[in-house]
Formats: C-alpha cells, structure tokens, sequence
C-alpha cells in the first residue's frame, strides 16, 4: 500500500455533492476543483491550493473521457486535495468528504 493513498474514512463528513456532466462542455477536473472550493465556500480562483498540486488534471480528464463508456460508468477514484478527500466516480458524481 503506498504511503499518500486515501481512502473515505467513516468518521469523515460528505460537505460537498455534485455531479459532472460531459455535456456540459466543462472538463472533469475543472468540475473537481469547483467542487473543492465550494466545499471550502470559495470560489475556485480565490484558493489556496491548486488541483495540480494534488493530482494531474490532464491524467484525471482522461480517465473520465476514455472508461466511462467502456465501464458503464463502474470505477471510483479517490484522493487527498487541502483539507478534504475526493471521490470521483465514472458516472460523474464528485463527493468530497471533510479529512479528520
């Protein structure tokens, strides 16, 4: 198991819900890091942090536009950005949970 891997932890609280949509023409990660900041009460240009700092948005982008189809929508990918964990979903629901 590597040293930075996350994973939602049942004493963590879900503070933000949301679901991306590819026809919205906006990218996946750009819908994560505006998912973040709202759960932060920001907006996404007023952060501290930057989502490449925390994952790579093209590797993330690609993930969604290339298994999404072929899975049904059936993978989860999880990570640790500022103070929250991210859980991202093939079928483009993005929950991010409050770390302990």
């Amino acid at each position: 198991m590597m040293g930075n891997q996350v994973s939602v932890q049942p004493e963590q609280r879900l503070v933000h819900l949301t679901r991306h949509a590819r026809e919205s023409g906006e990218s996946l990660s750009t819908a994560v890091a505006s998912a973040v900041a709202a759960a932060d009460d920001n907006d996404p240009a007023e952060t501290s942090w930057t989502l490449t700092e925390y994952v790579d948005p093209d590797a993330l982008d690609s993930l969604f536009d290339r298994y999404s189809d072929v899975t049904d929508g059936v993978w989860r990918f999880e990570f640790a950005i500022h103070r929250y964990c991210v859980v991202v979903e093939g079928s483009g629901i993005i929950s991010v949970y409050r770390r302990l």
